[in-house]
């Protein structure tokens, strides 16, 4: 229903109440995982304070792809064409960065990098760290060059419902006269109802809140790193206490058989 150019752009209250529908079953599938101790959005998303963040960016980058790339079939001005094209590039690359600090922070990444020399290197591409923040201000200023460009006037994402001509409406010509039939439709214009427009705002907003929330993040993952090390110190020095006794338990017998 929420396709380019589908029946929920004609009556919000049929857009807003599909999105709404799907929502609520999230919400009560993730209610059911928690009643039945199964994975839960909490348990899914509460590793670091950027995390839920992260997870907004990537799935709004993902409706922002689709959109543009299923409004591309039906656009009818090249303006409106080249706004989907970019809205497909701005949709793919924050979703891959985004993608990125997800794994990240499921250590995914970090399992690949114990094979490679270099481990302890790598560890600044880790979330926390001044990647993080650099990456999310490039993300940000990706975003609004992406709000700025697609919601214009004209463009793909100006307006929730569209412009123009409706599978559902009548024609429209671009001085917002009724067009009727004949050669007159090859005056009008088309620009389809979108997610678009919802989405890139949701990411851009998303983006800025991982930069926002980074001083946080970064402060806990300093004290958990710490509390690592501590771990590791406290490991070492039991091993060398038992190391001791063992070289006094191998001292005191040799001086018994030495003895006898």
């Amino acid at each position: 229903m929420t396709k380019a150019g589908g029946i929920a752009y004609e009556a919000l209250n049929v857009y807003f109440s599909s999105w709404a529908s799907l929502f609520s079953s999230i919400h009560l599938l993730d209610l059911w995982g928690g009643e039945k101790d199964v994975l839960t959005i909490r348990e899914l998303t509460r590793l670091s304070i950027t995390l839920p963040a992260w997870w907004a960016v990537f799935w709004s980058s993902i409706v922002t792809f689709a959109s543009a790339a299923d409004a591309i079939r039906i656009v009818q001005t090249p303006s409106a064409k080249k706004s989907c094209e970019f809205a497909v590039a701005v949709g793919v690359i924050s979703a891959i960065v985004s993608a990125f600090f997800i794994l990240q922070h499921y250590e995914f990444l970090t399992c690949c990098c114990r094979c490679c020399e270099g481990f302890e290197t790598m560890k600044w591409l880790s979330y926390g760290g001044w990647f993080e923040l650099a990456c999310s201000l490039l993300v940000n200023l990706w975003f609004i060059i992406g709000v700025d460009q697609l919601t214009s006037a004209g463009q793909i994402s100006s307006t929730i419902t569209g412009e123009g001509k409706s599978a559902f409406g009548i024609l429209w010509d671009d001085e917002g006269k009724d067009g009727g039939d004949g050669d007159e439709v090859a005056n009008f214009y088309y620009i389809p109802g979108t997610n678009i427009y919802m989405s890139i705002w949701i990411g851009f907003i998303s983006s800025v809140l991982v930069t926002v929330r980074w001083k946080e993040a970064r402060a806990i993952k300093f004290a958990e790193t710490r509390r690592e090390e501590g771990d590791r110190d406290v490991d070492v020095n039991v091993e060398n206490v038992l190391d001791d006794e063992d070289g006094d338990k191998e001292e005191e017998e040799e001086e018994e058989d030495y003895n006898i």
